[in-house]
């Protein structure tokens, strides 16, 4: 005698608007953007200090010595164009990645 198996129970559940999957991507993009025009406009310094701490995710140290300048300066470029990115950063925040 064959059994066939027990039938699944699925439920459905309905998202909210601003959490349905086929926005997410519309919205990821709009956000890329928005981030990529925001970089476009610091200094060639900042951006490349930018990328070089976080893209690269080097240390601090390694940030100064990659682009050539003292860790203060490396510092001073990491933190000021993340606050240009975003108004409300602290220094700690920004360095502690």
């Amino acid at each position: 005698m064959q059994v066939d198996p027990p039938a699944l129970v699925v439920q459905v559940v309905k998202l909210p608007e601003v959490l349905r999957p086929d926005r997410w991507a519309e919205d990821t993009a709009a956000r890329d953007l928005d981030v990529r025009r925001a970089i476009e406009r610091l200094d060639r310094d900042e951006q490349f200090a930018l990328f070089a701490f976080f893209y690269l995710d080097l240390p601090l140290e390694g940030a100064a010595r990659v682009m050539g300048v003292p860790l203060s300066t490396a510092k001073s470029r990491i933190y000021r164009a993340v606050r240009r990115l975003r108004k409300d950063a602290t220094l700690e925040e920004v360095l502690q990645g």
